[in-house]
């Protein structure tokens, strides 16, 4: 458990600031949803688990790199993250990953539930 925190917290940093602006008319729409971003082999099925989890606390995760980072990426990417984890804390408390980590695993248990192929279950066992 706490090596998935450490792995996200190190994976996650804001996003260019002009990717999330939207123009409508003349003003400029600044995205200011919170931004988890982090790095591996992408995984749309915990991506998907960790975003609607995430949303209850008003932060998203984006993936920015692939298996290997550089150095100053992975520096960039924890800097943004303890900025973020700040700013979550002071909103939900210092416990707030426990709860989200708990919700995070029973999304994803069900996902992955729904998604067991059903044949499989009708197999007889030996």
């Amino acid at each position: 458990m706490g090596r998935f925190f450490i792995i996200i917290s190190l994976l996650t940093m804001i996003g260019c600031k002009q990717r999330n602006q939207a123009v409508i008319g003349k003003h400029i729409l600044k995205d200011t949803t919170l931004k988890m971003l982090i790095f591996g082999m992408p995984d749309l099925g915990k991506e998907r688990a960790l975003n609607t989890a995430a949303q209850k606390y008003g932060f998203r995760y984006y993936w920015v790199g692939g298996c290997v980072i550089s150095h100053s990426l992975w520096d960039s990417i924890n800097k943004e993250n303890e900025i973020t984890q700040r700013k979550i804390e002071a909103k939900f408390g210092v416990n707030w990953y426990k709860k989200f980590a708990m919700q995070f695993d029973t999304i994803y248990h069900r996902q992955q539930a729904d998604t067991y192929p059903k044949e499989v279950e009708a197999i007889p066992k030996l």
